[in-house]
């Protein structure tokens, strides 16, 4: 068998970031953009506190220094990991974001909402099932998936997991040497394999067909490369709507798109159109806008997302069928078949995808309002619960008041009382 490429690790169980120090930040700002330590230091503060709760990472990751480029209002409409994570467990959090994140049942729903999705043709769990799917209970089951039943190639990913960790691109089987070969050019023996996807295994894993790219990616994407794009739709009174799309493009021979990935990129799409309008990437955090791909050659600035009306009709209809999932984050990929809904994220996702490559916060428009109506319907739904436990309480105490009848009876002396005991 032949050694594996590079490192050995089959699966990444977790993330590899690499930090920019806030001191080289500092002086980043002020060397190459003119902005004083002071002014930095007083605009964070005032940044944090506000509406958007950005912490100082974030700050200086969307460039927020950048008093050229954006003014103190759009400042402000930028909005952090924090605001997110309040929004969620303040008022969006219900059902149907709880669904979102369990993949074999929202896959099994889309399937019966006729929505296009990958094809799922296992899934390991200890009891779970998807209709179409194989049952595979235990490892050898798996092991015998693989070796003989798989249609390859494969792409494999934890039934609860986000950012890509677990995933695994299988390429192909070599059942006589007991050999799985990697779409990146690696081989590694079964158990080994086996192995490594077992602590991201917990709550089970899912093996589909891996997608075959639309052929008119390629010079996006790099030639047989599959990049998904993030597509938030926003749920309100007058139905969905496509607020904001931002294209993933991963690079050289990582396993999946996500932007930690080591070279990876993210373009922003227009939501009309599909047309690139903004590509950003790097080694580090300063995330510098690209014009080229650097192994296609591509300028990004002359395509297009090919068939972006198929992609914003599948996507809406969608979105449709779940109502009350007021911010969606659909993961799309176009494939030679059309596009594929992928995944779902229930609350939008990470802000960091759609604010860094489009240069500008989300906190305006449709989704600025959304939020403030959800704030509201969440401060009144407080205010009701409040007035109901105040009425029980006030019933309560309503009934420990003794009636007129027994406060006379308290006033009345003991011999006058009609049950008083006979004199002795």
């Amino acid at each position: 068998m032949s050694k594996p490429m590079g490192d050995a690790t089959v699966v990444d169980t977790a993330r590899k970031p690499v930090q920019t120090p806030l001191a080289t930040w500092l002086q980043v700002a002020r060397d190459e953009y003119g902005k004083g330590f002071a002014s930095q230091v007083m605009e964070l503060l005032r940044l944090s506190r506000g509406a958007g709760k950005l912490q100082p990472a974030e700050y200086f990751m969307y460039h927020l220094f950048e008093d050229a480029r954006l003014s103190s209002a759009d400042k402000e409409q930028f909005v952090g990991v924090n605001f997110v994570k309040a929004l969620d467990q303040v008022t969006m959090r219900n059902a149907w974001t709880v669904l979102a994140a369990d993949k074999p049942t929202l896959t099994s729903l889309w399937v019966g909402l006729n929505v296009p999705v990958p094809e799922t043709q296992a899934i390991f769990h200890p009891f779970r099932s998807m209709g179409g799917a194989a049952p595979l209970r235990n490892w050898q089951q798996v092991e015998k998936f693989l070796t003989r039943e798989a249609r390859y190639p494969l792409f494999a990913k934890p039934a609860e997991s986000v950012n890509s960790l677990g995933a695994v691109s299988i390429e192909s089987c070599d059942a006589s040497r007991g050999v799985l070969m990697l779409q990146d050019g690696r081989e590694f023996e079964i158990q080994a394999l086996l192995e490594g996807l077992k602590p991201a295994a917990e709550g089970g894993y899912l093996f589909q067909s891996r997608m075959e790219p639309h052929p008119e990616m390629a010079p996006i994407l790099g030639e047989g490369k599959l990049g998904t794009c993030r597509v938030q739709v926003l749920i309100d009174d007058d139905g969905p709507y496509l607020n904001r799309a931002t294209l993933r493009i991963p690079t050289g021979t990582n396993v999946a798109d996500n932007l930690w990935r080591k070279g990876n990129m993210l373009a922003a799409l227009d939501p009309e159109t599909g047309a690139l309008t903004r590509v950003v990437g790097g080694e580090t955090t300063m995330y510098d806008p690209i014009e080229r791909h650097p192994e296609t050659g591509a300028e990004f600035a002359t395509h297009r997302f090919p068939e972006w009306d198929a992609v914003r009709e599948a996507t809406l209809a969608a979105a449709s069928g779940l109502p009350n999932c007021k911010i969606q984050g659909w993961d799309v990929a176009l494939t030679v078949n059309g596009p594929a809904l992928v995944e779902l994220e229930g609350n939008g996702g990470h802000p960091q995808m759609v604010q860094l490559a489009q240069g500008q916060g989300l906190l305006e428009g449709r989704y600025a309002k959304l939020v403030e109506t959800a704030r509201r319907v969440a401060l009144e739904d407080k205010g009701k619960v409040k007035k109901a436990r105040n009425k029980r309480i006030k019933a309560a105490l309503a009934e420990l008041r003794p009636t007129e009848s027994q406060t006379q009876s308290l006033h009345t002396p003991l011999a006058a009382r009609p049950d008083a005991p006979p004199d002795p």
